[in-house]
């Protein structure tokens, strides 16, 4: 008596591209909050050490760069 060797699973029936693209969307988490905090902290991290530093400049320089972003914004909202 011989045994075969050349043994072939069943077939499945074959989903749709959108049935495995769901599949692969629910597997992984979804990376745009850890996105946003990398990219905070990084920010952050980055204001620090320009503080460590240089000091007072560094800390005052986003305010000072702040104001034209703000006036542009009191101009926009105020032309309606």
């Amino acid at each position: 008596m011989t045994t075969t060797t050349d043994y072939l699973p069943p077939v499945r029936q074959r989903n749709s591209l959108d049935q495995v693209k769901a599949r692969v969307r629910a597997a992984l988490p979804d990376r745009t909050e850890h996105t946003i905090l990398l990219i905070t902290f990084s920010l952050l991290a980055l204001w620090g050490a320009a503080i460590a530093t240089f000091g007072f400049p560094a800390l005052i320089l986003p305010a000072v760069a702040a104001v034209p972003v703000c006036f542009v914004l009191l101009i926009l909202i105020a032309w309606g």
